[in-house]
């Protein structure tokens, strides 16, 4: 896949297993010379300012406490971060976030524009591997001259020092930080997106709001340089001053209209044929 000795690195990050020949294959096809434009986003990070952050999460299952970073984008967004934020699509994170828009038909949504009108970009899509969901998207990160900051959140093996190898050769940060395993003490059905992001809140929800501010804590602090005591009372007076549902709220209604603007371009095409 790869001629470059460094880049060929990117094949050996995960210790138990390559990447599968199909995703490999999919991105040679995206890509007309991936080497190239990877080598050319990092040239060009030397040379231009860099704003980027770039989170890829592992498939998110019900009743998961990794539930709170799907928060993060909007967290990051409120901080004047530009953020995308990559998952594959879940019925967990359908439950959260199809109240507010139609997660699954935005593709054809501009990214940059998006990113430039509002800081972020949700890019969740249906993926049944992860392991290739993750290589998948770190390219793509790779591939973006404006990337500072990639952050893999997984459960996965990693092999950090060929990830770190990568890193100092791509002159990107990349880190990657350990999904939480232990057991939850909620379930999915049970939260109520109206108490977790306004100011009242039952006593579940309260917890909620905490341990989803804590598990976000190591994401701010490699963001901001924050302490993290700062970044937990940074974050948990977010879900109580529904910054974060009024971040989500205008999001969707941005993508929503994007979505229609698509449709509407689509049978004006169809009536001109």
């Amino acid at each position: 896949m790869f001629k470059t000795e460094e880049l060929d690195q990117l094949l050996k990050i995960f210790p138990r297993q390559a990447p599968s020949q199909n995703i490999q294959q999919q991105i040679s096809n995206q890509y007309v010379n991936l080497e190239a434009t990877i080598l050319r986003a990092k040239v060009l990070r030397s040379i231009a300012p860099l704003d980027l952050n770039y989170v890829i999460q592992s498939a998110i299952k019900q009743d998961d406490m990794n539930v709170a970073y799907l928060f993060s984008p909007f967290i990051l967004a409120n901080l004047n971060k530009k953020m995308i934020y990559s998952t594959p699509f879940t019925p967990m994170i359908s439950d959260l976030l199809l109240p507010f828009y139609q997660l699954q038909h935005h593709t054809q949504i501009h990214i940059d524009r998006t990113l430039e009108s509002l800081n972020l970009y949700l890019d969740i899509f249906k993926f049944d591997d992860d392991l290739d969901f993750i290589f998948f998207k770190l390219i793509q990160a790779v591939c973006r001259s404006d990337t500072s900051k990639i952050f893999i959140l997984t459960y996965l093996k990693i092999d950090l020092e060929v990830l770190n190898r990568i890193s100092h050769f791509l002159n990107v940060k990349i880190y990657v930080i350990n999904q939480q395993t232990k057991d939850t003490a909620f379930t999915s059905k049970q939260i109520d997106l109206k108490k977790l992001l306004f100011k009242r809140k039952d006593d579940l929800h309260q917890k909620l709001c905490h341990d989803f501010s804590q598990i976000n804590v190591p994401l701010i602090m490699l963001t901001h340089g924050f302490s993290a005591k700062q970044a937990h009372h940074l974050i948990e007076d977010m879900f109580y001053s529904e910054h974060i549902f009024e971040k989500i709220s205008v999001y969707a209604e941005y993508i929503q209209t994007q979505i229609q603007n698509v449709n509407i371009m689509k049978r004006l095409e169809i009536s001109l044929i």
